[in-house]
């Protein structure tokens, strides 16, 4: 399979468009929602923690942020095979052309129940996100969110090399849908 250089892009088309505008919702965002700034009580009450990097920023950037996790840090990648049926399976999932449509496709790699679970977060942070731009099914602003927090997996130092493949071609992906639609 061919991606689209994530780089490239950034330097080259991004850059071109400068001068065009893209509308999108902004609020007040936590800045690094990840799982280790989300606690449970007993009673299963959810805490938000640190909050340095809080700042107004896309209304849908957090929920992209889980996203990111849930799709190339939270799945195991064991084995080059693990690595393939996951960007084949990504290729399809991130072939969407709206944030009101949340593919019907099904995971058949190793850890089902994984898969499973990330996909009903995913679509949860899709609605959240859906519900947050006032149901606007402009997916770009959420691409262009998920964008920025997938392509520096690849300079993770706690992410494996799959992962870090994983993200790259991922955030490829994303740069052609973005342009596909945008551009």
């Amino acid at each position: 399979m061919k991606f689209m250089n994530p780089y490239w892009f950034l330097k080259y088309e991004y850059e071109k468009r400068t001068e065009e505008s893209l509308e999108y919702y902004t609020s007040v965002c936590h800045g690094d929602l990840n799982m280790q700034n989300i606690l449970l009580d007993k009673e299963m009450n959810v805490y938000l923690i640190d909050f340095s990097e809080t700042r107004p920023r896309s209304v849908v950037s957090d929920f992209a942020r889980l996203e990111a996790i849930f799709m190339t840090e939270s799945l195991p990648l064991e084995n080059n095979r693990d690595l393939i049926d996951m960007i084949e399976f990504l290729s399809v999932f991130y072939n969407n052309d709206r944030l009101d449509y949340f593919p019907d496709i099904k995971w058949s790699g190793s850890n089902a129940n994984i898969m499973r679970r990330n996909l009903v977060l995913t679509a949860k942070m899709r609605n959240y996100a859906l519900v947050s731009v006032k149901g606007d099914p402009n997916i770009v602003p959420y691409y262009i969110a998920l964008l920025e927090w997938v392509l520096p997996i690849v300079c993770y130092t706690s992410a494996t090399l799959l992962q870090k493949k994983l993200s790259a071609c991922i955030a490829g992906t994303l740069c052609e849908k973005i342009t596909e639609q945008y551009y």
